[in-house]
């Protein structure tokens, strides 16, 4: 998949039109075409913005792949009924039966063992302020979210989650989570796939 969308930005760029809106707009766009060279400059800020809009645009940029950006995302995991499933006891005594099967089979005890298995990445304990490594702040403790990735959206009164960029977009780098690195074992797929099937097997009401 990665290297299909590189193949079609490539080929986008070659386009006439694309080319001649780029020079029109006299934009200090980078060179993608096929016999570019890197040069030896740094190329930490390509589009030379002076340093204190360099430093809104990177954290603007981390909060994006943080949080996912498309506000009409089609599928959305209700989070208080899943978070509640997986985390908290239940009082009925048929739903406690069936959420200690559940559990038993799935191998899951909580919401953080089932992000952990999707391969997300928790919000380290101690912030470092080294460029590589920083991160937007973490959900609040009451949301119960502590995996980078995870997105919760207010849909018809109530609250979904969804994965974002950094399910597949993040990776550690000694020991320490680092954004933009490949995520060598992302399950988000499986996980969505199943959450669908397991929908059409049950009525709301059951949460």
């Amino acid at each position: 998949m990665k290297n299909l969308v590189i193949l079609v930005l490539v080929g986008f760029s070659w386009t006439p039109g694309w080319s001649a809106v780029a020079q029109a707009a006299d934009w200090q766009e980078p060179d993608w075409s096929r016999d570019a060279e890197v040069g030896g400059e740094s190329r930490a800020n390509l589009y030379r913005l002076p340093p204190a809009e360099l430093e809104q645009v990177v954290t603007r940029g981390r909060e994006h792949a943080v949080h996912y950006p498309v506000e009409p995302t089609g599928i959305l995991i209700p989070w208080n009924a899943f978070k509640d499933f997986m985390n908290h006891p239940e009082k009925n005594p048929l739903r406690r039966f069936l959420q200690g099967i559940f559990k038993d089979l799935a191998g899951f005890e909580s919401t953080d063992a089932v992000f952990d298995w999707l391969g997300l990445h928790r919000y380290p304990e101690y912030h470092d302020n080294r460029p590589i490594y920083q991160l937007p702040a973490p959900p609040a403790p009451e949301t119960e979210v502590h995996h980078l990735g995870v997105t919760l959206r207010l849909r018809h009164g109530e609250q979904g989650f969804t994965l974002g960029c950094a399910t597949c977009h993040s990776g550690e780098l000694f020991g320490k989570v680092v954004l933009g690195l490949t995520n060598r074992f992302p399950r988000a797929n499986a996980f969505f796939e199943s959450g669908i099937q397991a929908s059409k097997k049950g009525h709301p009401r059951a949460f």
